[in-house]
């Protein structure tokens, strides 16, 4: 028996999935009140925005399902890439020729995918406390951009953060990064990671309270009021790559709604594989677990991808193998 969450968001799912799923109109209206707070809509946001969120948060939750019932539910609901636009009854007809089966056990299969999707929205929805800063220091991270250069010998990340003041007189903000090393001898010394502000900001001060763990404290231009929006970008440079482990990990301790990142490798020597990691423990980035979510780099070594509505606590990026 499914619980009252469950059998809410799953009744949802089964609106969202006629005609041509979530390219429908009204699409915050048919998603339903579950959804819609899982993917942290806002009142009055335009109905192109909460497709986009809500796209990216059914592919988060159908990463965590078998390959084949992640066909299903992102199939069903329009996103798959190979039936996105088209009519239920189209998408119904695609999933028998690539399944092999007859409309009747595709529809079956079809609506177990979409349970398994509505139990692993509503355990979201429902879960544990998540960690979090242990104050409320007045600001949240709209959107995390970052930019990591692995062609130029020693990697450069340019991380762009656009915060959103919730209390009058905000004067700094913290940025935190850790640094993982990789079969390295002897200990990172604060040296290690040099990191500078390229605008939206000074810092105030840099700590190094572990081996691996770097905090900078960004001093705001101005004192910024409940509502206000504003943007820093810093460049954090890495002295060699002997010391980077093969991956890029946002992991917010706070209520972060966006995080898009893009590494160029060297052409030259691109990754044996490269994988998006969604909603990862630390010990499952730690173990270096491949997903099936795999990143193909162009021809000139990068990878893109993008994350919304990330949950504090768990990892969100790129790993690969070197």
């Amino acid at each position: 028996m499914i619980n009252s969450a469950t059998q809410s968001i799953l009744v949802n799912l089964k609106r969202l999935r006629k005609g041509r799923g979530i390219f429908n109109d009204r699409i915050a209206e048919l998603a339903g009140p579950e959804l819609r707070k899982l993917c942290g809509a806002v009142q009055y946001e335009p109905e192109a925005i909460f497709r986009r969120k809500l796209r990216h948060r059914t592919e988060e939750l159908a990463a965590r399902l078998p390959a084949e019932m992640r066909i299903l539910a992102l199939t069903a609901l329009g996103i798959h890439e190979e039936a996105t636009g088209a009519l239920f009854e189209e998408r119904i007809a695609w999933l028998t020729m690539r399944l092999g089966c007859s409309t009747r056990t595709a529809r079956r299969r079809i609506d177990a995918a979409l349970q398994r999707l509505a139990e692993e929205a509503a355990a979201d929805l429902d879960g544990p406390a998540l960690p979090v800063t242990g104050q409320d220091d007045g600001w949240y991270i709209e959107s995390f951009d970052t930019v990591l250069r692995l062609d130029r010998g020693a990697p450069v990340a340019v991380e762009t953060r656009r915060i959103v003041c919730t209390r009058d007189g905000l004067t700094e903000v913290v940025a935190a990064t850790s640094l993982p090393r990789r079969n390295t001898i002897g200990r990172v010394t604060p040296r290690a990671l040099d990191v500078d502000v390229q605008y939206g900001g000074a810092l105030r001060l840099r700590e190094h309270p572990s081996d691996s763990h770097f905090r900078h404290v960004v001093l705001l231009p101005r004192p910024l009021r409940a509502g206000d929006r504003h943007e820093y970008c810093l460049t954090v440079r890495v002295p060699g790559p002997t010391l980077f482990a093969p991956h890029y990990i946002c992991v917010p301790l706070r209520r972060c709604d966006s995080f898009v990142v893009r590494v160029r490798f060297n052409a030259a020597r691109i990754p044996r594989q490269v994988w998006r990691v969604v909603g990862a423990p630390p010990r499952v980035i730690d173990d270096r677990t491949v997903s099936e979510e795999m990143l193909l780099p162009d021809r000139f070594g990068e990878v893109y991808t993008e994350f919304h509505t990330l949950r504090q606590g768990l990892g969100y990026g790129v790993q690969w193998e070197p």
